[in-house]
């Protein structure tokens, strides 16, 4: 055959399209490509026993009441809790993660707390610690972890919040950049910003709603 000669492809010279077997693909992800089934690939792999008595009466209330605290972990870190009636004084704890020497406990009248530059020069930058608060005996803040940033994981932070914010305010947010942010709040131990951005995905998921209580305990 020579470069100027023409030839005919029909149906039936395509031997997957006379009888052979025909690709479905599935679905598209509502929350991402790559096949992640959910967010729950961000957080620890969880088992059955981590959704008992996920919605029993008040579950939800009570973690909403323990989780309701918020630190800033840029440098110097800050921490905010809610004003819990009956409490005049309210006790933070900071310590390192295990392998990590380190503790900070600061006795105060206010539910919120900012580190001084001294304070802050003590902490390891890059380095996971845990926070708590109590007031009379009682938890406020349960231990949870969060990150002391390094400048450029910081950065990166602001650069991902002000990129979500902004298809956020022009109404071009897809699920997927729930995911993307998601993952990017897990991965420097935001957990505040993960349960708001879980919140929100738990509400367009209704197939899912223990996705909220779920990530809550991965986190």
């Amino acid at each position: 055959m020579g470069p100027d000669s023409e030839a005919t492809v029909t149906p039936e010279n395509l031997g997957l399209l006379s009888g052979g077997p025909i690709r479905v693909d599935p679905a598209r992800n509502p929350f991402g490509a790559g096949g992640v089934e959910s967010p729950f690939v961000y957080t620890k792999k969880l088992v059955s026993k981590d959704f008992e008595n996920a919605d029993a009466p008040g579950a939800y209330d009570a973690e909403e009441k323990a989780l309701a605290g918020w630190v800033n972990s840029s440098a110097p870190p800050g921490f905010w809790w809610p004003v819990t009636p009956g409490v005049n004084t309210y006790n933070l704890q900071v310590a390192g993660a295990p392998g990590l020497s380190y503790t900070l406990g600061k006795t105060t009248p206010k539910n919120q707390y900012k580190y001084t530059a001294d304070e802050a020069n003590a902490l390891t930058k890059g380095a996971k610690y845990f926070w708590s608060v109590t007031g009379n005996g009682a938890t406020i803040v349960p231990p949870y972890p969060f990150l002391f940033m390094t400048l450029p994981q910081d950065k990166w932070l602001d650069e991902q919040h002000d990129t979500f914010q902004d298809k956020r305010d022009r109404g071009q947010l897809q699920r997927s950049d729930y995911t993307d942010y998601l993952l990017v709040c897990a991965q420097l131990l935001r957990v505040d910003n993960a349960l708001s951005l879980c919140r929100e995905m738990s509400q367009m998921d209704p197939q899912n709603p223990n996705i909220y209580r779920a990530l809550t305990v991965g986190l």
